[in-house]
Order: structure tokens, then C-alpha cells, then sequence
């Protein structure tokens, strides 16, 4: 078995090989793996997996407000009697409208990005990921073949 790390992961300098045995080997200590259980093994600075952690309580305090923050903008959904319940605010680049940390990506309502043409693009895109990711993750279950199949017919 070879470990990595997926694509995009903010890697910190952790070696994909040394944090996959050290997860498989925890999860096999405490028969699973939670949260805690990361954290606590992740302090000690020596650590494989101590990198992928802010250590730092009050930068951890902001970006976990700001993770909160992303949560409550997508646990927004609207119902309406004619479509599905839907998410009321996707995640998309604008232009080069940049906000204090230097990110293009703004969250806006789903009829605003479908309305323009190269935010549909993304929103279609992202659609596109997630199926997929969907198609990698549950590939081997036969339960879920036509809908797989379903997949590669879209992609």
C-alpha cells in the first residue's frame, strides 16, 4: 500500500507515508480512529502528523471561526414548491475581486451563479467533482452500479 496525500491537501512539510502509518496504527490501537484521538497523538512536535495542526490557540480560535462561519453559509438550503430543496449559496471565483486574505472565492446564491455564465461554469464543474469523487469513493459497491453507471454517462 502506498499513502499520499489527496489533491490540494495542504501537506505542511508531512511525509503521506509516515501519516498514513501513523493513522492505520492508531486506528488500530483505539479499533477506529475520532478526532481526539488525532489531536492528542498529533502534539508531541515530533509527531508525523503533529504539522497538520495550528498549534497556535488564537490563530486556531480564527480559522475555526471561519470554518464555523463557511458551515453556517452551506447549511442554508430554500425550499420551494415546484423544485428540490437546494443549497442558497454556492462557492465560486469572481473576477479578481480580492478580500483581505487575498481570495477571489465568495460564496453567492445559486441563482445568481447559474444566471452567469462562467459561474454556471463553475458550479457545473464542482457538480462534476463531486460525482466523481462519489464514483472513486463507493466504485466497488455493486448496490450503487447504475448509479455509477448513471456517472460516467454525465462525465
Amino acid at each position: 500500500m502506498v499513502y499520499k496525500f489527496r489533491d490540494g491537501y495542504p501537506t505542511r512539510g508531512m511525509d503521506a507515508e509516515a501519516v498514513g502509518r501513523t493513522l492505520d496504527g492508531l486506528n488500530a490501537k483505539h479499533g477506529g480512529l475520532t478526532a481526539e484521538v488525532v489531536v492528542k497523538a498529533a502534539k508531541p512536535k515530533a509527531s508525523p502528523i503533529h504539522n497538520a495542526f495550528t498549534w497556535d490557540d488564537a490563530e486556531a480560535a480564527r480559522k475555526c471561526r471561519l470554518r464555523e462561519a463557511g458551515s453556517l453559509i452551506r447549511a442554508v438550503v430554500v425550499e420551494s414548491d415546484d423544485l428540490p430543496t437546494v443549497r442558497r449559496f454556492v462557492n465560486v471565483v469572481i473576477g479578481d475581486i480580492e478580500d483581505e486574505d487575498g481570495s477571489t472565492r465568495r460564496y453567492m446564491t445559486l441563482d445568481a451563479a447559474l444566471a452567469d455564465s462562467e459561474s454556471r461554469e463553475q458550479v457545473l464543474a464542482a457538480a462534476k467533482d463531486e460525482l466523481a469523487a462519489f464514483k472513486r469513493k463507493y466504485a466497488n459497491l455493486v448496490e450503487v452500479a447504475s448509479v455509477i453507471a448513471a456517472i460516467d454517462h454525465v462525465l
